[in-house]
């Protein structure tokens, strides 16, 4: 049967000093409060024999919403963990280059080289992560049914071996500076021999190197890759001479996971006319009801009628601004930017605060209550502004 079990141990952002530190001096106070980056806890696992230790990063305001999310694990969480979950947030939350996504490391707990090499054990650890771990994950968190596995070194070598021995478990892998000369390059004639006999991997692979030359056979996994195909597979090489083995991780994370998903992440455009000369708002529009079936998110058509706002197309970008608040009825931050044009870019007083009181209005209606405070905020500073001229 298998127990849980929550530690009281977090990754957290360490404080500067302590409480007796800070006493010296006056101007400082020590909160204990940190900015928790996972959650640490224990697993009983039947196929292994003991317990395992892992993490789960979970999304902002995961706990406000009722999203499904991509997991993302990593096979060496306990060097990986912090690192790959600052960029997935920064990725998601602010840059909204990718979605956001539930992190799972996990660690190795003194067992590394049977975890992650080309022994027996290695497959065990694995099954551990796929038939114990992941159920008990997809149970508990709101997950969408994508799962993704990323590894670095030794991490990626085991990457390799579970997108070539055991594919359907994720969807995506992505090996950094993976390990593949190990057993006389076992990995790559195993990829060879399932081209050869043709044997689909409908599957991503993302395969980079360092600076480290061609010791770590991952050339030639490439070389091979190219010159004997498997079926299904994409995949992709990039060689970064600039990093180093111990450096590259954080880079090739960031860069691999807005490829793999450069198709969710919002589309750019350089100017009005770039806009306009590849379909404008239809094309948009078709864009998004293809990909999500779904309207074009609020902020991806607000910042395409903020582009008309700022060069005084001002009929073309209330159009826009229109069109966000109908697709988004229950939003009050469309009405919010809208009130925003109207005060900011057009100088109209009265849409401005008609439709700030709009953006008020749904706001109570939501009962969110930090936006209804900054509403009123902005109201009343509006208001101040316009009678003092």
């Amino acid at each position: 049967m298998l127990r849980i079990f929550l530690s009281l141990l977090v990754f957290a952002i360490p404080f500067v000093g302590n409480a007796e530190e800070a006493a010296k001096d006056e101007r400082i106070v020590a909160i204990d409060d940190p900015i928790v980056i996972a959650n640490k806890f224990t697993f009983k696992s039947t196929i292994l024999g003991n317990t395992r230790t892992f993490y789960v990063h979970l999304p902002n305001n995961y706990q406000a919403s009722n999203n499904t999310y991509p997991v993302l694990y990593i096979p060496d969480g306990d060097r990986k963990m912090l690192r790959v979950a600052s960029v997935t947030h920064e990725l998601s939350y602010f840059a909204k280059r990718i979605p956001q996504m539930i992190v799972v490391g996990i660690a190795n707990d003194g067992t590394r080289r049977a975890n992650l090499s080309l022994l027996p054990s290695s497959m065990e650890f694995l099954k551990f992560i796929t038939k114990e771990l992941k159920p008990y994950i997809e149970k508990t968190y709101r997950t969408n049914n994508e799962n993704l596995l990323l590894g670095s070194s030794a991490g990626g070598q085991l990457a390799i071996r579970a997108l070539l021995e055991t594919p359907d478990e994720f969807d995506a892998y992505f090996a950094i500076s993976p390990s593949l000369y190990y057993n006389d390059f076992n990995l790559v004639k195993k990829a060879k021999a399932i081209a050869l006999n043709k044997k689909r991997r409908n599957k991503t692979l993302y395969l980079s190197l360092a600076n480290e030359g061609t010791v770590m056979g991952v050339d030639e996994f490439a070389l091979n890759l190219s010159k004997y195909p498997i079926p299904g597979l994409i995949w992709s090489f990039n060689k970064n001479e600039t990093e180093t083995h111990g450096s590259i991780s954080m880079r090739q994370v960031y860069a691999d996971l807005q490829d793999y998903y450069s198709s969710w992440a919002p589309p750019h455009y350089k100017n009005i006319i770039d806009f306009e000369k590849k379909g404008g708002i239809a094309t948009l529009t078709a864009l998004y009801k293809k990909k999500n079936n779904s309207v074009i998110p609020m902020r991806v058509l607000n910042d395409r009628a903020g582009a008309y706002m700022y060069n005084k197309q001002f009929e073309k970008g209330l159009e826009l601004a229109l069109l966000n608040i109908s697709n988004h009825p229950d939003s009050s931050i469309a009405r919010f930017y809208l009130g925003e044009y109207y005060a900011e870019e057009i100088k109209q007083p009265k849409k401005a605060l008609y439709y700030y009181q709009q953006a008020l209005d749904v706001a109570i209606e939501n009962k969110n209550e930090k936006r209804i405070k900054r509403l009123h905020e902005i109201i009343d500073e509006y208001k101040l502004s316009q009678n003092k001229k």
